[in-house]
């Protein structure tokens, strides 16, 4: 796609969101058209490790004008976004309180234990089930299906 993602209206700008990093990010499709076509340099295009790289030597070498974070490093164990700004992020409309811990263990904190709790579960309502057929005595008529199980009022000789 390259170049032709701008031509091709991938990118719209028309509805502004809370800010114009998020609208870029939102509707970005990993093009690099946006860097390759950007006359300030400001938007950058390559893997994450030469990115932060950059992010880093621009903040060491404007130490009074950049604070001194690189927005997207640690958040959410990090993101394939990456920011530098002269202002608070909290003033951007960016998200200050979001851990540093990878979003995926979350994930894993609950699937590992699905195998444990569905089992467990399996084993409680079959025991469940056997209990309750074991105290009531079981129905003549359980192994019959619906459709053919034959209607009391059907079978009374007195109508």
């Amino acid at each position: 796609m390259g170049v032709n993602a701008l031509e091709l209206g991938y990118l719209n700008f028309d509805h502004p969101t809370a800010s114009d990093l998020r609208a870029t990010s939102e509707r970005c499709i990993a093009c690099g058209a946006c860097a390759a076509n950007c006359p300030s340099g400001a938007l950058k295009f390559g893997s994450r490790g030469a990115l932060l790289q950059e992010a880093h030597s621009r903040i060491a070498s404007n130490p009074g004008h950049y604070v001194d974070h690189v927005y997207g490093e640690q958040e959410a164990g990090g993101t394939a976004m990456l920011y530098i700004s002269d202002v608070p992020f909290a003033q951007l409309g960016f998200r200050t309180d979001v851990t540093t811990r990878a979003l995926p263990g979350y994930t894993w904190d609950v699937m590992s234990k699905l195998p444990v709790v569905v089992g467990s579960m399996a084993v409680v309502l079959t025991g469940a089930s056997i209990i309750t057929r074991l105290r009531n005595g079981k129905d003549p008529e359980h192994d019959i299906p619906p459709w053919e199980r034959t209607k009391k009022e059907d079978t009374d000789p007195r109508g």
